[in-house]
């Protein structure tokens, strides 16, 4: 299914006063004569979770007590998990917003700015300061939080910036020499974010990079709740990762997030010696010792077969064209990848095994030629894709598609929707997601 109507105007911004929620639920206001008969709660929890709207769930918890104890108990969030299930396990409500990187000239410059569009019925304010986004580049998202890393300079610098509450959290400088690539590029991984609270109050960031030729990973561990001096402390030790002799890695070409399954988290890399791409997994309980052993995962041939080869320039003609998702597999998420083939977009999913390597299975979520017949029509159906960013929590994918433009596709649904047209490419895109119940657990009580 293809939507490509104009965003509607978003709504207020969800931190709303709860008086004002209030009348939003009822339909009370200041100039009422004669008193409404509020909703039953019941109906109106109901209502809530078919909203599909971040929003609207918020605004209910804010406008009376009893909605808000009903909407944080175990009731609701059954309600949000039955509306997971019949969306593959996936919840749309909990996509805010997609944002991407656009250059422009101003005053004979050219300047990093960052667009926001909103989701369809409501929208956080995304207010990233002038500053970072000329010194800082995005490198990896999750959960409301978007990861920065600083320009030039020597060492590490980060940023996390949390688009739900506006909070920028400064980590500090990691003083390490990263290797450079042929290019001049620092060989570092895309950050995993590996856990996150609902509200993105406290985070476990892990940082994979190569150093004097041999692969380290540290860690850092922020929380809003304590203390500066805390939250100022040193990053781990760093922890070298052994891969197998026959891996030359990189990521630059691939550069979007790394998947995490529990306390694994995946990249997807191209090997250098053997110009074909594999999937790094680490498992992030042995970052406390000296040394960690990482599992190299091989993509099957007839994924890389089903894939049309593009015509590259020192890059891997696949590397582009396929993304790390996790998606659900029972009480445990399981690794796939989002694929654009010669014809379609397909998911395909690592079936663990007992006693072998696994194997894959394959879903086609839409066809290529459907998606330009009413997106674009007289289009050839078959132009390059480029993955962008895939949101575990909504099941959306971003996707930049020549003489298209950035293309939001939800794997649950099967709805697509073209957020920017444009025939050139555009910068680095990323989605902002919640998870409402964590989120509303966060809230202060009234």
């Amino acid at each position: 299914m293809i939507d490509d109507e104009s965003p509607a105007a978003p709504l207020p911004c969800i931190q709303m006063s709860a008086g004002r929620a209030h009348d939003a639920v009822t339909g009370a206001s200041d100039d009422a004569t004669t008193e409404t008969e509020p909703l039953n709660v019941d109906l109106t929890l109901e209502i809530a979770a078919r909203s599909g709207d971040a929003a609207t769930v918020v605004r209910c918890a804010a406008a009376s007590k009893p909605l808000r104890r009903a909407i944080l108990g175990p009731g609701f969030r059954r309600l949000l998990e039955l509306r997971a299930g019949a969306g593959g396990g996936f919840v749309p409500a909990f996509l805010v917003e997609a944002s991407y990187w656009e250059r422009q000239c101003v005053n004979d410059t050219l300047v990093d700015t960052v667009v926001v569009v909103p989701s369809r019925r409501g929208s956080f304010e995304f207010g990233l300061e002038t500053h970072l986004q000329r010194s800082f580049v995005p490198v990896s998202s999750r959960s409301g939080l978007l990861v920065l890393r600083g320009n030039g300079g020597e060492g590490i610098e980060l940023r996390v910036y949390n688009t739900v509450t506006g909070h920028v959290a400064s980590l500090p400088t990691m003083d390490v020499r990263v290797d450079l690539d042929k290019q001049g590029y620092k060989e570092m991984f895309p950050p995993s974010l590996l856990s996150v609270d609902g509200a993105g109050r406290s985070f476990e960031l892990l940082v994979l990079y190569k150093s004097m030729g041999s692969y380290q990973l540290r860690s850092k561990i922020h929380s809003t709740i304590s203390s500066e001096e805390e939250n100022n402390g040193r990053w781990s030790a760093a922890t070298e990762i052994l891969c197998p002799p026959a891996l030359k890695l990189t990521t630059r070409e691939t550069r979007t997030s790394p998947a995490i399954i529990g306390r694994t988290v995946h990249w997807l890399c191209v090997n250098r010696r053997q110009h074909d791409l594999v999937i790094l997994a680490i498992h992030a309980a042995e970052v406390a010792d000296v040394q960690a052993t990482a599992t190299v995962i091989e993509l099957p041939q007839e994924l890389l077969a089903s894939m049309a080869d593009r015509p590259s320039y020192d890059v891997h003609p696949h590397a582009n064209s396929l993304i790390l998702a996790a998606t659900a597999g029972g009480k445990k998420k399981k690794l796939s990848l989002v694929v654009a083939e010669k014809l379609v977009i397909s998911v395909w999913t690592l079936q663990p095994e007992l006693g072998s390597t696994g194997s894959w299975s394959r879903q086609v979520v839409i066809r290529r030629r459907e998606i330009d017949r009413k997106l674009t029509a007289g289009l050839d159906a078959y132009q390059p894709i480029r993955f962008d960013v895939f949101g575990e929590k909504s099941g959306t994918v971003l996707f930049w598609m020549k003489m298209v433009g950035l293309v939001q596709l939800n794997i649950g649904t099967k709805k697509a929707r073209v957020l920017y047209r444009c025939d050139d490419d555009i910068g680095r895109a990323f989605l902002h997601e919640i998870d409402l119940v964590y989120l509303l657990q966060s809230m202060k009580p009234f």
